[in-house]
């Protein structure tokens, strides 16, 4: 009956993994149908006619944002297991080195900061990110094109599909206690 109501316990380590698998599988479903919004997006001039295997940049992206979470939900040495152990892991997944894997986070927590700053809002810095990797200036008003700026409009559309890309830690920490080895 008490098992009813407590947490299931999970090593750092599967805990790693759930994060892993879970965020590729969540780019890998979800930004084909970012990408038919996009492409069929009336603000835009003409299509930028992005393609729905082409993730990888949108991956690393999205990557990169969740892990800039991880200080909100465990302390300092948690964090520093976590992020080793969710760093070696992604890296396996995705054939990169995690060396080089950390240089592509650096890239992109430094694009994030470019882009967005003074903001902090991690989900538009991605939105802005997502619009920069892509080139997605170029197919805009001519307006927003020479200044290299997103069209409001669509910035705020985009920033409420980026949304569904970032992980919900709260909702895994209802089902699951985390045990650090």
């Amino acid at each position: 009956m008490f098992s009813l109501f407590t947490k299931k316990k999970i090593t750092d380590e599967t805990l790693a993994n759930i994060f892993v698998n879970g965020i590729i599988k969540l780019v890998e479903e979800g930004y084909p149908d970012l990408v038919d919004m996009v492409n069929n997006e009336a603000e835009f001039v003409k299509s930028p006619k992005l393609h729905k295997e082409n993730y990888d940049r949108f991956l690393l992206i999205v990557f990169t944002a969740n892990l800039s979470f991880l200080p909100d939900h465990f302390g300092a040495v948690e964090q520093m297991k976590m992020q080793d152990s969710i760093y070696s892991k992604f890296a396996s997944a995705t054939g990169l080195t995690k060396q080089d894997l950390k240089v592509w986070v650096n890239k992109y927590s430094q694009l994030f900061y470019t882009l967005n700053h003074p903001s902090k809002n991690v989900k538009y810095a991605m939105s802005k990110a997502f619009f920069h990797e892509y080139k997605l200036y170029s197919f805009q008003e001519e307006y927003f094109k020479k200044m290299r700026v997103p069209n409001p409009i669509l910035l705020k559309k985009l920033n409420d599909v980026i949304e569904t890309f970032i992980w919900d830690w709260d909702n895994l920490f209802k089902r699951y206690k985390a045990v650090f080895s």
